[in-house]
């Protein structure tokens, strides 16, 4: 295999990207060694484009503070990708305006933003109320009986406990705070709820050394407690769960905004029943307001309510219900109308009426 060509380095880096790449020296440690943070990811891309036989030219390297996620948020870092940043808004929320950043590289998400908060601002705007603030995480712990799982469950739920538990789950952040414990017990198996706030951060690895401390802390009076692990699924991490929607998880909020006819008619684009049925065309892109009259000949049905719900050019099905009329046709008809729809037609929507 041709290895990418790789611009030159000094002497020094030369080595150096050697050693990484026979593995003496492992990549993880080029910043502490070398004190530079751009040097050590300029090395380490070296030795990965040795290592893979890839070149990595098409990923950015200069233009970026690595000393800026030393230990923060990415290690060995190699690089960094450029996101397009776009801004929808104002949204009017809670009597204030705020514009939204965006980073994405999704066709129409910001467009589709940007036509949400323009509907809310001419609606009056939206209000919103923080209901709880709490991060969670539940580590499992295991006794030889349940009765010794009993006597854990009542200590830690005890409120007498909670200033000493409070100050042990503290002492690894001056952000964190523990707001409450709850215990669910399952045979000899403890599941421990640990809820706290976390300041701005989102505090997942706060909340995790903070349930650590407690746990070491916990060791002392009940020796022969047995952790299975950090996190027991009782938080619940990374997955919908119905214990997040009874007791939260992170920031729970209600919003409200009440969106006027006219500005979904203007703003939305969406067809208004008034005195008869009209069709929602969309083609290529653009929407306009079609009489049910001025349809093709397979729509025009006698009928006073039609609803049709398509996925057109690539549909797999259509449903079509008439109260009336469609139970009048046989099945060849049916059959070639249902083809004739999936042969170039645009999206269509129906809105019936009387």
């Amino acid at each position: 295999m041709e290895l990418p060509e790789i611009p030159s380095v000094s002497e020094d880096d030369e080595e150096l990207v050697k050693s990484v790449v026979s593995g003496k020296v492992p990549s993880y440690s080029l910043e502490s060694k070398l004190g530079d943070c751009f040097r050590a990811a300029k090395i380490r891309r070296d030795a990965v484009q040795r290592l893979v036989g890839r070149s990595l030219e098409g990923l950015p390297l200069e233009g970026f503070d690595y000393d800026s996620i030393l230990g923060q948020c990415c290690e060995m870092p190699v690089g960094y990708v450029q996101i397009p940043v776009g801004i929808a808004g104002p949204l009017l929320l809670n009597g204030c305006e705020y514009s939204v950043p965006m980073a994405t590289t999704e066709g129409c998400l910001v467009a589709s933003t940007n036509r949400g908060c323009k509907a809310i601002l001419a609606s009056g705007g939206a209000t919103c109320v923080l209901l709880r603030d709490a991060m969670t995480r539940a580590p499992v712990v295991r006794f030889t009986s349940a009765k010794r799982a009993t006597e854990l469950k009542f200590f830690l739920e005890d409120p007498l406990n909670f200033d000493t538990l409070s100050v042990v789950f503290s002492k690894s952040s001056r952000f964190s705070r523990l707001q409450g414990i709850k215990c669910a017990i399952a045979g000899k198996n403890l599941y421990i709820r640990f809820s706290c706030s976390t300041g701005d951060a989102m505090g997942m690895n706060m909340v995790s050394k903070g349930v650590q401390n407690v746990l070491d802390f916990l060791q002392n009076d009940f020796p022969d407690m047995d952790v299975i692990g950090i996190s027991g699924n009782f938080c619940s991490d990374k997955k919908p769960a119905a214990v997040n929607w009874i007791e939260g998880r992170g920031k729970s909020v209600v919003c409200e905004a009440i969106i006027t006819r006219d500005v979904v008619t203007k703003i939305c684009r969406r067809a208004e029943t008034v005195g008869g049925m009209r069709i929602l065309l969309k083609k290529g892109g653009g929407i306009g307001l079609v009489p049910l009259k001025e349809c093709p000949k397979w729509l025009s049905v006698s009928s006073s309510s039609v609803r049709l719900t398509m996925r057109a050019p690539q549909m797999s099905r259509m449903q079509l219900e008439l109260k009336k009329g469609w139970g009048r046709r046989s099945d060849a008809q049916r059959t070639s109308e249902y083809h004739q729809c999936q042969t170039g037609l645009p999206t269509l929507g129906v809105d019936g009426g009387e």
